[in-house]
């Protein structure tokens, strides 16, 4: 019965990286890299969930598989940003462009309309 906050990872949208819980104050958060979290504020509690769900040693029997899969996620994550990077300096560009060639009196028209429909009463 309460509203919450669902965000989803943004590598993986199958992925809960996080629920918030406005009204209770509450959030529960998935703080494995790359968003790493370690409480210092009073009042923060740690449920550490990996030490409750995970049998004693077998990090250490998949030592090898784990770190595969680690050098692979940040690999990916490198790439991905480097894509974000691209896409950023693109649309920068595309921006620049597109205003580049407004007149200045079409801009000013179309920013005092948009101010009276937001804000008609002024």
């Amino acid at each position: 019965g309460y509203d919450a906050e669902v965000y989803h990872c943004a590598f993986d949208p199958g992925s809960l990286d996080m629920i918030v819980i406005p009204a209770l104050d509450f959030c529960i958060f998935d703080s494995t890299a790359p968003h790493e979290y370690f409480p210092e504020l009073p009042g923060d509690e740690v449920w550490d969930l990996y030490d409750a769900a995970v049998k004693e040693g077998v990090d250490e029997f998949y030592a090898s598989e784990l770190e595969c899969f680690q050098k692979a996620y940040k690999g990916k994550v490198a790439q991905a940003t480097e894509w974000i990077k691209t896409a950023k300096n693109l649309y920068g560009a595309f921006s620049e462009e597109i205003w580049k060639n407004i007149p200045s009196d079409v801009w000013q028209e179309e920013k005092n309309r948009i101010i009276q429909e937001i804000l008609p009463q002024i």
